[in-house]
């Protein structure tokens, strides 16, 4: 995907824009800068975009599911069955753990020196 094809979200996940400039992103769609819906041109399912239209505090989750691939509901739920002991079974389990740790710290600077 080209930086002109990109979505805002993926921009945001790119560092190559900010969460706060979507106000910028929604004006250029507005002034005809990508095709299709503009959900589609900020790269939000049809229910992420809803959530940020009734509350752009959302806007953190929406990125996070978006890095994840998946809605945070679905990320709780996974959290839950492993919490009770709920059998998830060697492969989800390992790929949940390794997916969840790539992604919370992928490409992050955390300001600590690695040793």
């Amino acid at each position: 995907m080209s930086i002109d094809d990109a979505s805002f979200l993926d921009l945001c996940l790119a560092g190559k824009t900010k969460p706060e400039d979507i106000d910028d992103a929604v004006e250029a769609w507005h002034l005809g800068d990508g095709s299709g819906s503009l959900a589609d041109h900020l790269g939000m399912t049809h229910d992420q975009y809803w959530r940020w239209v009734r509350d752009p505090r959302e806007l953190p989750a929406i990125l996070v599911e978006h890095q994840l691939g998946k809605p945070l509901s679905a990320l709780v739920a996974e959290i839950r069955d492993i919490e009770r002991g709920g059998f998830i079974g060697p492969d989800r389990s390992h790929a949940f753990l390794a997916r969840f740790t790539a992604t919370s710290h992928s490409g992050r600077e955390s300001g600590h020196a690695r040793t």
